[in-house]
């Protein structure tokens, strides 16, 4: 099991279309826009993965967004989705995808390309931007 939480029955139905309302609701979709910025943000466009922050700083995707808004984040800090869920005032749902497109989906890529790639899954995800 990795911090989203997810396992075989994450695939059901039921579930992705509690994915599919947490992403294209209208609180998702304001989370999703300040993730973009929070990326766009990032000093070094690199993204690591299980952890909000690393002893070096750098931070997931989802870590970008708590540097936005100046929360205090510990060194490897480990969260599941309900943590993250409460933290950033999102749908467990949403933390959990954000979190396994980041560590799972491209967890095998580079720092530089993680970044590339979460950021255009972001942008994918945005129903009403300027899409750059």
């Amino acid at each position: 099991m990795n911090r989203s939480d997810y396992s075989d029955d994450t695939g059901s139905p039921l579930w992705r279309q509690a994915v599919h309302i947490a992403t294209y609701s209208k609180r998702g979709q304001v989370f999703l826009k300040e993730l973009l910025i929070a990326l766009d943000a990032l000093p070094r466009k690199e993204l690591i993965t299980s952890v909000l922050q690393d002893e070096s700083g750098a931070v997931c995707a989802v870590g970008s967004v708590g540097r936005l808004r100046g929360l205090s984040i510990e060194e490897n800090t480990e969260c599941d989705r309900y943590e993250i869920s409460q933290l950033f005032d999102i749908a467990p749902a949403l933390a959990a995808e954000i979190m396994f497109v980041n560590d799972d989906w491209y967890g095998h890529v580079d720092p530089a390309t993680r970044y590339i790639k979460m950021r255009s899954w972001v942008i994918a995800h945005l129903t009403n931007t300027g899409k750059e």
